[in-house]
């Protein structure tokens, strides 16, 4: 496993801000009614149009890099992207200590918003196994040091996937438009030869002793990820409260879900692509 401590990097992309029309635009769409169904798609759409390359945005308090090839940054840019979410995962992130766990971390858009939102002796640990989509991730995360003064919690990055036991497995690259983030575990010899470790190495490995919250997205792999960890972690290590995609469960081998609720966790929501979960003490 390969632990990367963030530091202060510089970005290789182009630092290219907004045309004015298109932050006029982009501004309108945000506080208004034309950032959500239909309107946003066709804003989104001229917004791309009429755009060079990457752009920098801030995004719930926090700076990225937009990439039009990644469906998670084209939808994030309207800043309310999956905020019924974080806000979910802020909460459970409050006490001093705390310790968020992005599995599946893409380009940082729950890393990055966390890690500003936790006390500044937190940890957060983004698993993403894909190596293009950590040099993006560092990328986003160095913006924070360049560009605002507050101090975020502790972020390592560990370039893994996560299963159920440690060695080696193929990530799937998929190819077309906005496909650049919907990487997943393959059981063919193509894609991407990657480390993949179990959560609970994970978390021995980075010193972590507990997740006060979790967020999982790993296009069906969930399952596999969390279904060793609740066999095995003590009651005191699980998540206070879990984040994850349900999308994908007609990939599932096992009903995580359903696995999670027999360990006691209580499902407190639910959005078009999310569940919401909470472990009472």
């Amino acid at each position: 496993m390969r632990l990367i401590k963030v530091g202060r990097q510089c970005y290789a992309g182009r630092m290219e801000h907004p045309k004015l029309h298109v932050r006029l635009l982009l501004g309108l769409a945000r506080n208004s009614f034309l950032g959500r169904g239909g309107m946003r798609r066709k804003i989104l759409a001229y917004i791309e149009r009429n755009t060079d390359g990457p752009f920098r945005v801030d995004i719930q308090g926090a700076p990225f890099m937009i990439h039009f090839d990644n469906e998670t940054e084209r939808k994030s840019i309207f800043n309310n992207y999956n905020i019924r979410e974080v806000a979910f995962l802020k909460q459970a992130c409050q006490a001093p200590g705390s310790v968020f766990v992005d599995i599946g971390a893409n380009s940082g858009y729950f890393t990055q918003i966390l890690s500003l939102a936790m006390p500044a002796d937190s940890k957060v640990l983004a698993l993403e196994p894909n190596p293009q989509m950590t040099e993006r991730l560092r990328g986003n995360l160095s913006l924070v040091s360049e560009t605002t003064r507050k101090k975020t919690a502790n972020i390592t990055i560990v370039e893994s996937a996560v299963g159920a036991e440690n060695g080696e497995a193929q990530l799937m690259l998929p190819s077309g438009a906005n496909s650049f983030g919907r990487a997943y575990i393959g059981e063919t010899e193509e894609g991407v030869t990657v480390k993949i470790s179990t959560l609970m190495d994970i978390l021995a490995n980075t010193g972590a002793s507990h997740i006060s919250a979790l967020k999982i997205d790993i296009e069906g792999h969930e399952d596999k990820a969390l279904k060793p960890f609740l066999d095995n972690a003590p009651r005191a290590m699980l998540p206070r409260a879990i984040v994850i995609e349900h999308t994908s469960n007609d990939e599932w081998d096992d009903d995580i879900l359903l696995l999670l609720k027999n360990v006691g966790y209580q499902e407190t929501g639910r959005t078009r692509g999310n569940a919401l979960l909470t472990l009472p003490n």
